[in-house]
């Protein structure tokens, strides 16, 4: 009769078997949630690297409009005047001028490339010592974007020279042009 029973009755598992699918079961629902965290952990990081750059961009895009508006400013002027020197060597420059404003949009075009590490700095040169109007945008197909120079006096000239890294507070070369703003 046991024998007859043992062939019907079903065996249980090994003691053993059951602990090692309790701790399957205990594991999985230990990494669930630190996958989740992992996850989500992820997620915030792309966000702040994505907010970042889009601060950035942000930031670049409102200062070319503020440029844009004093550029704007200048070109439109009631006494806007447009003049154009050529440059002691070779290539040119085009000022305009407003009187009202004190101020002036210089581009140039064609001048000479400068090796590594130099650029074109602009100087407000007249009865006060040379005063800095800024750097030059690097050309782009041989013509610079236009800068705007502000605080312009009567009897002010500008001037254009090749100045080391970022400028310097005094021109430390002789100008490669040099024009004579009209009263």
């Amino acid at each position: 009769r046991i024998l007859a029973a043992v062939a019907t009755i079903r065996q249980q598992p090994p003691a053993i078997a059951d602990a090692a699918a309790g701790l399957g079961r205990r594991a999985s629902r230990l990494v669930a949630p630190r996958m989740a965290v992992a996850i989500a952990g992820g997620c915030i990081l792309v966000a702040l690297v994505l907010g970042g750059m889009f601060i950035s961009t942000q930031h670049k895009l409102s200062q070319e409009q503020l440029r844009s508006r004093e550029v704007a400013a200048v070109l439109n002027a009631p006494d806007a005047r447009i003049i154009t020197v050529k440059a002691f060597a070779t290539g040119s420059a085009t000022v305009v001028m407003s009187h009202r404003d004190r101020a002036l949009v210089v581009t140039a075009a064609m001048l000479p490339a400068l090796p590594a590490g130099q650029h074109y700095q602009v100087w407000l040169m007249g009865a006060h010592r040379p005063r800095s109007g800024g750097m030059l945008p690097d050309p782009h197909r041989g013509i610079t974007a236009p800068a705007v120079v502000t605080g312009v006096l009567p009897g002010d000239m500008v001037g254009l020279t090749v100045e080391p890294g970022n400028g310097t507070s005094s021109p430390t070369s002789t100008p490669v042009l040099m024009l004579v703003l009209p009263s």
